[in-house]
């Protein structure tokens, strides 16, 4: 079984790069709420041409398309109206790799709308990153450039190790005695306290007929 976390990244860009990033990611947040308005009243496993558009826009649409099937699945869950999704976090597709040749740790590499050529965008790691690549997990390069609430951007990477399924526990003869005789021990102490309950009760009940 594949288990992956995801980490965040604080990145130390110029401010030439970190506009270059900000436009493509505002550019591929805009392609992917036009791809998800559009194919919202298309059939389903519609697509729409991306020719002209670059290859950011094919990856919009395909994020778009993932979205709409959460969407349409929850929407079928829960038997609830639906309308025009909007898209208010969304990461940008990007890539990391291991600096060889600066003070930084990694390079996160953004996508452009046309070009091949990639934004470099320098990042940093932290020690809890380190702490799970010492505990045998692999660093994906596939990741995702994100801006949060306030508006700061961070780099969103994710770390894989493949472990051995959990199976549960079969719960053993002994177990279930003790639990057993903790529920009538418990039972014990508390049965005092309900006859003095049933005593005062007849008694009270007793005086009602008497009045």
């Amino acid at each position: 079984m594949l288990v992956t976390r995801a980490l965040k990244l604080a990145i130390f860009p110029n401010v030439s790069k970190l506009d270059a990033a900000r436009y493509t990611y505002e550019k591929h947040l805009l392609y992917a709420q036009h791809f998800v308005t559009q194919l919202y009243f298309a059939p389903h496993g519609a697509a729409l041409s991306t020719s002209g558009m670059g290859g950011l826009a094919n990856k919009a649409q395909h994020r778009a398309r993932n979205i709409l099937a959460a969407h349409r699945a929850a929407t079928k869950a829960t038997d609830n109206k639906s309308n025009v999704p909007k898209i208010a976090f969304i990461g940008c597709p990007a890539a990391i790799e291991v600096s060889k040749d600066s003070i930084f740790d990694y390079w996160l590499k953004v996508e452009s709308q046309f070009s091949n050529k990639k934004t470099l965008l320098p990042v940093k790691s932290h020690k809890r990153l380190n702490q799970w690549l010492k505990r045998g997990y692999a660093l994906n390069p596939v990741c995702e450039f994100v801006k949060d609430k306030n508006g700061k951007f961070y780099a969103l990477v994710f770390v894989q190790k493949e472990v051995e399924k959990a199976h549960p526990k079969k719960q053993s003869l002994m177990s279930a005695i003790v639990i057993l005789s903790l529920v009538v021990t418990a039972m014990l102490a508390r049965t005092p306290q309900l006859l003095l309950k049933n005593k005062d009760l007849k008694k009270r009940n007793a005086k009602d007929k008497l009045i």
